[in-house]
C-alpha cells in the first residue's frame, strides 16, 4: 500500500477529480466518527484505487437526486464546520466536522499511464520514438 498523502485543498481536489465512487460503498462510522470513500480510475471499477478518509465527522447528509449509484467526484470543498464532496453528476455529500478533522488520501494502486490516441502509453511511444533515431540524427 502507498503512503497517505498530505496536501492542501486545491491539491486534494486535483488528486480526486474525475475519480469514480460507488455511493453504496461510502461509509460513515458514527462511533469512530470517520467517513470513508473508495475511488477508482474507471467507472466500471474496480473502485478501490484510492481511499479518501475523513476523521472527526459528526454527521453526514447526502443529496442524491440522480440515484445512479456510481458517480465521478468533481470537487472537495473544505469550509469548517463542513466538508462537501461534490459529484460531476449531481450529488452532494456534506460532512459536518469537528475541530480535530483530518482528511487523508491513500493510494492503493499506482495510477495507470494515460493512453495516446494511437494506442500504448504516451511515455512508451516517446521511448519508441527516441530509440528509432540514431544518435547522429538526434543533434
Amino acid at each position: 500500500m502507498y503512503p497517505e498523502i498530505l496536501t492542501d485543498e486545491q491539491g486534494l481536489g486535483d488528486l480526486v477529480h474525475d475519480y469514480y465512487f460507488d455511493l453504496d460503498r461510502f461509509t460513515f462510522d458514527e462511533e469512530a466518527r470517520e467517513a470513508r470513500m473508495y475511488l477508482g480510475y474507471q467507472r466500471k471499477g474496480p473502485l478501490d484505487d484510492r481511499l479518501l478518509r475523513i476523521t472527526d465527522v459528526c454527521a453526514v447528509s447526502i443529496n442524491d437526486t440522480e440515484r445512479i449509484g456510481v458517480y465521478d467526484l468533481c470537487d472537495v470543498e473544505v469550509s469548517p464546520p463542513t466538508v462537501r464532496l461534490i459529484g460531476c453528476i449531481p450529488i452532494e455529500i456534506v460532512l459536518t466536522i469537528g475541530e480535530q478533522c483530518r482528511i487523508y488520501l491513500t493510494l492503493n494502486k499506482p495510477p495507470p499511464y494515460k493512453k495516446s490516441e494511437s494506442g500504448g502509453s504516451v511515455f512508451g511511444r516517446l521511448l519508441s520514438f527516441l530509440r528509432s533515431k540514431p544518435l547522429s540524427d538526434a543533434r
